[in-house]
């Protein structure tokens, strides 16, 4: 979990398998967006708010789609990437 804004929020990085291996926010779930439909992390609480990264932000979006077609209430998502956010 991340602490943003006083209150922990779950982050789920979408990005490639290599991309993560580069770096990721300490804390975050790993799932590649083509997995998410068929593998959501048992890790990710559904019913709490999820911070989705990617490297630019475009697959966070696509992510965040897929997310709340499952159910998932609250998403927001990074506006800018993760190598910004660990640099």
């Amino acid at each position: 979990m991340a602490l943003t804004e006083g209150r922990d929020i779950q982050v789920l990085d979408c990005r490639d398998p290599q991309e993560w291996a580069a770096g990721h926010i300490d804390g975050s779930v790993h799932c590649y967006v083509p997995d998410i439909r068929d593998g959501f992390p048992d890790e990710i609480d559904r019913t709490e708010p999820v911070w989705v990264v990617c490297r630019t932000g475009n697959r966070a979006s696509i992510a965040a789609g897929i997310l709340e077609g499952l159910g998932v209430d609250i998403v927001v998502v990074s506006k800018g990437g993760v190598p910004d956010l660990v640099s």
